[in-house]
């Protein structure tokens, strides 16, 4: 029984390790960019790592909403 809950953990610990997001690292360039949500974000960078949460969103224009 032990070694079935170890297995168990373990499995579960690979699937939560799969399931989580690659971080998304930006550098500070301040480049806005007006997302089709009505968000300005402060670099395509930073909008390409919203749409990994939501597929539908796009760049409306470059600068600020």
């Amino acid at each position: 029984m032990k070694y079935f809950s170890l297995i168990f953990v373990a499995l579960l610990a690979v699937n939560f390790m799969a399931t989580t997001a690659e971080p998304c690292i930006c550098t500070f360039l301040y480049w806005p960019m007006c997302g089709s949500d009505g968000k300005t974000y402060p670099s395509a960078c930073d909008l390409d790592c919203a749409a990994k949460t939501n597929p539908d969103l796009t760049v409306a224009k470059e600068g600020e909403c």
